[in-house]
C-alpha cells in the first residue's frame, strides 16, 4: 500500500472510531488461502429495503424517514463500497459475524464455514482466543487446552506440534502401518460409527483383557489427544495421538 492510501486508511478509521461505527479492524490475516492484508469487518448490509422496520425506519406522519441506527447502517455501507472501490485489494472487507481477531497478534481469521473442508485455524481457551500461526509458537500451551479431553480435538494442522511435543500415533493404520495413523471416521454413512469413547477403550483393551484394569494402566502412564485430520459435508475422519505422562 503506498502512501496516499496509508493516509486514506489513517482517516477513515479515525472517522469510524468518531462516529462510533461498528467496524472491527485488524492488521492483516492469517486465514489459510486469503492474502494477508489490513482488514476492515462490519455488517455491511445498509438499511433494510422494508419501511416495516422499525429498527432502521420510522414514520414522521408525512414520510417515513431513516432511524439513527439506519443512518448508521447507511453511512457504514458507503464507506464499505468506498474501501473495494478505492483500495483495490490493499484493503479488504469482511462480515464480522465471520471473522474474529487473535489474543496474540491482532491478525484476522474466520469464524464461520466457507466449504465443506473448512478447519478452524485457531484455538480457543478460556476467554482468550489465539490464531493458527501463534498457536504453533505456543504449542505445549495450546495442547493443554486438548490434552485428555474427550470432547475437543486439535486440527490437523495442529498435528506436527504435537509430535514435536512427543505426542504419537495411538494406533498404526492398518493398510500403511508405522508410517500413518489409524484413521477413524465419524458420519451420516453406514460404519461412519466411531466415537471417542470406542476408541479409547480399544487402548484400554491392548493394555489389558479387563477394560477396568487397562483403563487404569493407560491413564496412569499415558496422556491422549482426539486430532482431526480432514472433514467433508457428512464426515469428518479423526486419529487419537498419545505420549506418555510426565510422573
Amino acid at each position: 500500500m503506498d502512501d496516499k492510501k496509508q493516509g486514506v486508511l489513517g482517516r477513515l478509521i479515525e472517522y469510524i472510531d468518531h462516529n462510533g461505527l461498528d467496524v472491527q479492524t485488524y492488521p492483516g490475516v492469517v486465514e489459510p488461502g486469503y492474502d494477508d492484508v489490513f482488514m476492515i469487518a462490519a455488517d455491511w448490509n445498509g438499511p433494510s429495503s422494508c419501511i416495516d422496520d422499525k429498527w432502521d425506519w420510522e414514520n414522521t406522519g408525512k414520510e417515513f424517514v431513516l432511524t439513527k441506527n439506519g443512518r448508521r447502517r447507511a453511512r457504514t455501507k458507503r464507506i464499505g463500497d468506498f474501501i473495494e472501490r478505492y483500495f483495490e485489494g490493499d484493503v479488504v472487507v469482511e462480515w464480522n459475524d465471520e471473522w474474529t481477531g487473535c489474543y496474540e497478534c491482532g491478525k484476522a481469521f474466520r469464524m464461520s464455514p466457507d466449504c465443506y473442508s473448512w478447519l478452524p485455524y485457531y484455538v480457543m481457551g478460556d476467554g482468550w482466543i489465539m490464531c493458527g500461526d501463534c498457536a504453533k509458537e505456543n504449542v505445549e500451551d495450546c495442547l493443554a487446552e486438548y490434552i485428555d479431553s474427550q470432547d475437543r480435538a486439535i486440527m490437523d494442522w495442529m498435528m506436527k506440534g504435537a509430535g514435536e511435543a512427543g505426542f504419537v500415533c495411538a494406533l498404526d493404520d492398518p493398510w500403511f502401518g508405522e508410517r500413518v495413523c489409524r484413521r477413524f471416521q465419524t458420519g451420516w454413512h453406514e460404519h461412519q460409527n466411531d466415537t471417542p469413547k470406542k476408541a479409547l477403550e480399544e487402548l484400554y483393551l491392548l493394555c489389558d483383557e479387563d477394560v477396568k484394569k487397562g483403563k487404569r494402566f493407560f491413564e496412569d502412564k499415558y496422556e491422549y489427544l482426539f486430532a482431526i485430520t480432514g472433514k467433508g459435508q457428512f464426515d469428518i475422519d479423526w486419529t487419537v495421538l498419545i505420549r506418555k505422562r510426565e510422573v
